[in-house]
């Protein structure tokens, strides 16, 4: 008795959808949950975890007004939170503070493009963290990418605003 081609597709594809399931099941599991942070999420602070590492990313409307590199009272409040997570709960790491901007070209202020502004506000997370959190200096590395490392397409008013932030990323400390 023959078997009907459509029987014959089905088993075929049935069988590569137990390969393919025995496969997923060798992968590694994902990365550790993260439990909730509601001073956190009250800042529009996102965080997790990213290729392993702990990060949390601060959007730029919460810590700097448009253009500037001073931070806001409610920057400040965000960053004493953000410090109190790493103080807390990764003190034992190195503390990695990237600032990154839109694709929009500075125009009406001091900085000479998106990398220097991304630098300075780096810088200014730096110095509060040390200096008012008492994150320790000698833990921290500062990166400004400016607009070379999005997280979402610079082609509206939305993605742009994704892409100004500072994260700071957690990696394991040097021995």
């Amino acid at each position: 008795m023959r078997a009907f081609p459509a029987l014959r597709e089905l088993r075929s594809q049935n069988e590569a959808y137990e390969i393919s399931l025995a496969e997923a099941s060798l992968k590694p599991s994902a990365p550790e949950s993260v439990a909730t942070d509601p001073t956190l999420e009250g800042f529009n602070i996102d965080y997790g975890y990213k290729d392993g590492n702990f990060y949390l990313s601060i959007p730029a409307e919460v810590t700097f007004p448009s253009g500037k590199a001073e931070l806001t009272k409610k920057g400040k409040e965000a960053l004493q939170a953000v410090a109190n997570k790493l103080l807390d709960e990764h003190k034992d790491g190195d503390y990695w503070i990237e600032g990154h901007t839109d694709t929009d070209p500075i125009k009406k202020s001091n900085w000479d493009s998106n990398r220097q502004l991304s630098v300075e506000r780096a810088m200014a997370v730096l110095h509060y963290l040390v200096d008012e959190c008492n994150v320790p200096d000698d833990r921290c590395v500062v990166a400004g990418h400016g607009q070379y490392d999005p997280v979402a397409a610079n082609e509206d008013n939305a993605g742009k605003a994704r892409n100004r932030r500072v994260e700071i990323v957690v990696h394991k400390a040097r021995s």
